[in-house]
């Protein structure tokens, strides 16, 4: 506490990443060895590294309290993670964020995780899919690999695809080794393919934090391989390129150098919409083809699901997003003209926070907000509602009973109408 104290006060910060913590070590065990005995040469030896225990870590022997490190391996790292959340989060009064490279069980209370120090490599920018969904299936949502990769130097296109796949990492971080080039976006000329793909993360911001929330009521992961949405499709349980954000965001990122599109497996419920063009993709069978061009990451909606979004407007940090708090609702029908959503919201500070809890439902020509929970408020309005697959034309819309403006496309079938309420309101909308 006094070492974290100390250093805020010459610099002020609101979050802490914990590295080398499995632990790692640049010796085995010590400078002068460990000694020989049965925690350093147990009866049983896993397949660890090194063929020992003490590789690249401590001594089996070293003295903790209150045991040995032999017993207290496996948790070293929760429990360092444990102590800097509280020390933040008495230093600071408000919610702690630390990152860690290792954890257990518990740990994601305390502590996001990242991959550890992945290379600049194709494999490691596919294996970082699976590393996300793993991870969110054990228990820890907040997790990211390093953008660009770490060791060894990146591509300009290998960094371009990973920054676009990285804006839909929880934890969305680009990090580099000390001798290796540049790879931020400026520095490789890539910066506005990494701007597109960051602002559709921005606009999915309370889409995210509302899964968090629901991540933290009920286990529900964040990230999501095909088969956790699709359990009866047996053909679901391979497919191990593309990931869901919830129930309602489908992301198919580019992972091949030399391929400019990818195969989204959709399993057999839909219908299915691009999320930049907001086209409905034309879809026959489990699979569908999409271009990818250098510029571009599918990101798909699921019809049934309603997703609050964003409207970024130039925004270049989200607290810029939180003060012009401008919401669209975004609501794309089902075959049969339903959907509904989610939204949490609360101060993203506090420790236990006061917090607002809504839920939507869209049915055949009315969309319904109800807030179950208002007890708190900021200027959090939704300025536009948007509803895909409105098969018939609409000629009159209702906004809580009273006759509201509105904008069909008979092309596209999608009415936008733009409230321009506080989203802390109970609203009916209707159309016909």
């Amino acid at each position: 506490m006094n070492l974290i104290e100390d250093f805020h006060n010459q610099l002020e910060f609101d979050g802490i990443w914990l590295d080398m913590n499995e632990p790692s070590n640049f010796v085995n065990g010590s400078i002068t060895g460990c000694p020989q005995n049965d925690l350093e040469n147990p009866p049983y030896l896993p397949g660890v590294d090194g063929g020992a225990l003490n590789y690249h870590t401590l001594c089996m022997s070293a003295k903790q309290f209150p045991r040995h490190h032999y017993y207290e391996h496996n948790s070293y790292a929760l429990g360092e993670a444990v102590a800097t959340s509280f020390a933040l989060t008495q230093l600071r009064q408000e919610r702690s964020f630390v990152i860690s490279r290792a954890g257990q069980t518990f740990s994601p209370a305390f502590s996001g995780m990242w991959t550890g120090d992945v290379s600049s490599t194709w494999d490691d920018l596919k294996q970082s899919v699976r590393d996300i969904m793993t991870f969110n299936l054990l228990g820890q949502p907040m997790v990211g690999a390093d953008i660009c990769g770490f060791n060894g130097n990146t591509s300009k296109n290998l960094c371009l695809r990973w920054h676009q796949l990285g804006a839909f990492y929880p934890f969305s971080r680009n990090h580099n080794t000390d001798d290796a080039i540049d790879q931020d976006a400026v520095a490789l000329g890539i910066e506005e393919p990494v701007r597109s793909a960051l602002n559709i993360r921005y606009a999915l911001l309370p889409y995210l934090y509302t899964l968090f929330f629901a991540n933290q009521q009920s286990g529900l992961p964040v990230v999501r391989p095909s088969f956790y949405e699709f359990p009866e499709l047996l053909d679901s349980y391979t497919v191990d390129q593309q990931f869901f954000w919830g129930d309602s965001i489908l992301i198919i990122p580019a992972l091949e150098e030399t391929r400019s599109y990818v195969k989204a497996y959709i399993g057999d419920q839909g219908p299915w919409y691009n999320f930049t063009s907001l086209e409905r993709l034309p879809v026959s069978g489990s699979v569908v083809v999409v271009g990818t061009p250098l510029d571009r990451i599918a990101v798909f909606l699921r019809g049934g699901y309603i997703v609050p979004t964003f409207n970024v407007n130039g925004a270049v940090t989200t607290q810029q997003l939180r003060e012009a708090g401008s919401l669209s609702i975004i609501v794309p029908l089902n075959d049969t003209q339903q959907a509904t959503g989610i939204f949490y919201w609360d101060d993203g500070r506090s420790v236990d926070p006061k917090f607002s809890f809504g839920h939507f439902v869209a049915s055949k020509g009315a969309l319904l907000s109800h807030m179950y929970s208002t007890n708190y408020k900021d200027n959090l309005r939704i300025d536009s509602v948007k509803v895909f697959s409105v098969d018939s034309p609409v000629s009159n819309v209702t906004l809580n009973s009273k006759p509201h403006p509105f904008s069909y496309d008979a092309a596209t079938k999608i009415l936008i109408v733009e409230p321009k309420l506080s989203v802390y309101e109970n609203i009916t909308l209707l159309w016909s």
